[in-house]
């Protein structure tokens, strides 16, 4: 839940050096301005409520139709690397990774920000060719999602960079969800390894899929409902 900003500011290496003084900077006046709110995620808006009156649901997961594979030869047997194609990622070592399983089919579906990241990442596909490779500004979610369901195995080897090891990544959720393999860095985030153990492993584990909470988030509003009733 926590989101410390100031160490995405210092770490990321997606923010340019150039821009990061001046993101900083504003980060520290809102940090004062508003503590609350600028330390914890920013999906949680805790900083325009108590957080007493805050309450929090799991990232659940919200599963796309499941239409036919895209890659219907390939079901099952591919290892798929998505989102963000950058280092803090994990792109250049799940490449790493994969060059040396030549044989096994790999799926590349993604963004990439720089002409040299770009030509680095062509100077790997020499060494093991991708099956495909989607590359835009933004891969439509239902692809990327039809594209995991049918994998053998997702890359998730995120640096366990200060911005990154204290939170769960999507692709954790959507692992979990669809029942596919996720290769992670084991070791480095107990967050992240924890919620492999539960997951994964514990048979009683809630369901990630959003319709598992819809009954306790009706609760929920049936209850503020009636305190804003009893309120007027």
């Amino acid at each position: 839940m926590r989101e410390d900003y100031g160490a995405n500011l210092r770490e990321d290496p997606a923010y340019r050096l150039r821009h990061r003084g001046i993101r900083y900077l504003v980060w520290l006046w809102a940090r004062g301005a508003s503590p609350a709110g600028y330390l914890l995620a920013e999906y949680a808006y805790a900083g325009l409520m108590p957080l007493t009156k805050a309450r929090f649901f799991p990232n659940a997961f919200v599963p796309v139709e499941n239409a036919p594979p895209l890659l219907p030869n390939l079901v099952k047997t591919y290892h798929l690397i998505t989102g963000n194609l950058t280092e803090s990622w994990g792109l250049w070592d799940a490449l790493e990774e994969a060059v040396q399983k030549p044989t096994i089919p790999l799926v590349i579906a993604g963004s990439i920000k720089t002409q040299q990241e770009e030509a680095r990442l062509r100077s790997y596909l020499h060494r093991h060719k991708a099956w495909l490779w989607l590359r835009s500004y933004f891969v439509p979610y239902p692809v990327v999602q039809n594209l995991q369901r049918h994998a053998a195995l997702l890359y998730g080897l995120y640096q366990p960079l200060p911005h990154i090891r204290d939170k769960i990544p999507g692709k954790f959720y959507e692992a979990a969800a669809l029942g596919v393999p996720l290769r992670w860095r084991q070791g480095v985030s107990p967050v992240w390894d924890a919620f492999w153990r539960r997951y994964r492993e514990e048979p009683e584990a809630p369901m990630l899929y959003w319709a598992y909470y819809e009954p306790k988030l009706l609760q929920w509003v049936e209850e503020l409902m009636s305190r804003l009733e009893k309120a007027s």
